[in-house]
């Protein structure tokens, strides 16, 4: 770090010899009830004779000699003092990914600043909490917490009189599976031209019809007015196609446009471009849904390796030439979107060739390498001998643990899909 101002504010080398010379008269139960605190990250001057110490202390040695002297001051609070340098090593991930950022700001154009800021946040956040990672927690310790969910779970089903606790996908069948749109990573495959696209925007809009919702659309494969003319025509129940071949009467869809008004202020598009990143599409979502006010997120990525192979969407892993090495990295930096604003991310990606008549297995993604590990929701939509029949196979679901399939059919006159058992 040099001489640069984090080195000048950020570190305190007498605080972490103070540290080390308590640990090491304390002795090994001591540093073991604080070992969570403090990681090697927080001693950037010491961390070699750190790491010696706790070499030591856990093969039941004793402390090493070569510990770094210091005079511990009348009534030295050992754990108030750990805890301090646990915050300065936060505080120096942050300020250490702003000034990376920071630098050659003067020649780089204001797009590229503001998408290197928004990765240099996302990854101060993201080292920020792997601090802390491996930390112990005891199941008796999270009675209440587990309880407290669980009652909150109860009270929402009871207030929204749904049978379900988020907001419905509109498939009775698929919400039984799957208990409506719940926060995580959902992954929706299927072979060129299934309709992967329109059934994630069916499922938008009636995620938007339920209140304290919000849709972001990452979108790399629509004209984003056909977007939005497709969700006009599913929510009034029209032919879309009846518009682009210029037929459909103006009238009618002036006043689908004004109907569907309310839902489309809570539902916003981004026109996806060589500098987008996970981290972008992380501060967008969160101002989507602090504008609407809204309680529900769901945040479409169309679709996935598109966005894998954008230059800026991997920065952070320009090492690696592989594509499916940068759709792990992307599916990663998905996965912490959805966790960090407790959305519904459904990213669409495409089938490999060799699974398209294989439905029902999981390593059907293409460039699959982290895809079905790291999802919540893994949802294939597969085509049947009739061409408006479909099947929507739950391969994977953490959120209930239930799988199946649900048959669908297309309803090309409403532009949507419903369920074959319901029409």
């Amino acid at each position: 770090m040099g001489d640069s101002l984090v080195a000048k504010t950020l570190v305190n080398a007498e605080l972490e010899a103070q540290v080390l010379r308590a640990l090491a008269d304390a002795g090994q139960e001591k540093f073991f009830e604080l070992i969570d605190l403090l990681p090697p990250a927080a001693f950037p001057t010491h961390q070699a004779a750190y790491r010696a110490l706790a070499d030591a202390f856990a093969t039941d040695k004793p402390a090493p000699d070569g510990l770094p002297e210091a005079e511990l001051p009348a009534g030295f609070d050992l754990e108030a003092a750990a805890r301090e340098l646990a915050e300065f090593a936060r505080k120096r991930l942050v300020a250490e990914a702003m000034e990376r950022a920071w630098a050659g700001i003067l020649t780089k154009p204001a797009a590229a600043v503001i998408a290197e800021l928004q990765e240099a946040v996302a990854a101060a956040e993201a080292a920020v909490k792997e601090l802390s990672a491996g930390g112990l927690v005891f199941a008796a310790d999270q009675a209440g917490e587990v309880l407290a969910r669980v009652r909150e779970t109860r009270k929402a089903v009871e207030k929204t009189g749904r049978p379900v606790v988020y907001p419905a996908t509109g498939l009775p069948a698929a919400d039984r599976l799957l208990s409506g749109f719940a926060p995580g990573l959902w992954v929706l495959i299927g072979s060129p031209t299934v309709g992967k696209t329109f059934f994630a925007l069916d499922l938008t809009v009636q995620f938007l019809q339920q209140p304290d919702t919000a849709a972001l659309w990452v979108n790399f494969e629509e004209p984003t007015w056909r977007l939005i003319l497709k969700a006009w025509c599913n929510h009034a129940r029209l032919d879309w196609s009846e518009y682009t071949a210029g037929r459909g009467d103006l009238a009618t869809l002036e006043k689908a446009a004004v109907d569907f008004a309310p839902l489309g202020a809570r539902m916003a598009v981004i026109e996806a471009s060589e500098n987008i990143t996970c981290a972008h599409i992380r501060a967008k979502a969160a101002a989507v849904k602090a504008k609407a006010k809204a309680k529900h997120l769901l945040v479409v990525v169309d679709y996935l390796q598109l966005l894998a192979n954008t230059p800026a969407g991997n920065a952070g892993d320009r090492a690696y030439d592989a594509m499916r090495h940068r759709v792990g990295a992307v599916v990663a930096g998905l996965r912490e979107v959805a966790n960090r604003l407790e959305a519904t991310v459904l990213v669409i990606s495409a089938a490999n060739r060799a699974s398209y008549d294989k439905p029902e297995t999981l390593a059907a993604a293409r460039e699959s390498s982290d895809i079905e590990y790291s999802a919540d929701v893994f949802l294939r939509l597969q085509g049947t001998s009739n061409p408006n029949e479909l099947e929507l196979h739950v391969l994977k679901n953490r959120i209930t643990g239930q799988g199946g399939v649900v048959p669908l059919v297309r309803l090309n006159r409403q532009s949507r899909f419903g369920e074959k058992a319901a029409i």
